[in-house]
């Protein structure tokens, strides 16, 4: 059997593949919560007054406050140019 060999000279700099794929479920994780949780504290709301509008509240501020943190984590901006970009780049 054939074993893959690892790197010798790991680069001490660069975060292993596995702490890179936990850092991306964290991430992935917290964004579909904030969509997601809104809604929930909205239908919780709505049945604890009897109402019916919190819901729907949720249900549009999660999708925003979601997408809003995806683009932030993902250095997008308004301008179409990305954060990380040096300004004598641009």
């Amino acid at each position: 059997m054939v074993y893959a060999q690892e790197n010798p000279d790991p680069d001490p700099t660069q975060p292993s593949p596995m702490a890179e794929a936990m850092r991306w479920v964290s991430v992935v994780t917290s964004v579909s919560l904030e969509m997601v949780v809104p809604a929930l504290v909205g239908a919780w709301i709505d049945r604890s007054l009897g109402s019916s509008f919190a819901v729907w509240i949720g249900l549009v501020l999660g999708p925003i406050l979601g997408f809003w943190h995806l683009m932030v984590l993902t250095g997008v901006s308004g301008s179409g140019k990305s954060k990380s970009e040096k300004p004598e780049n641009r």
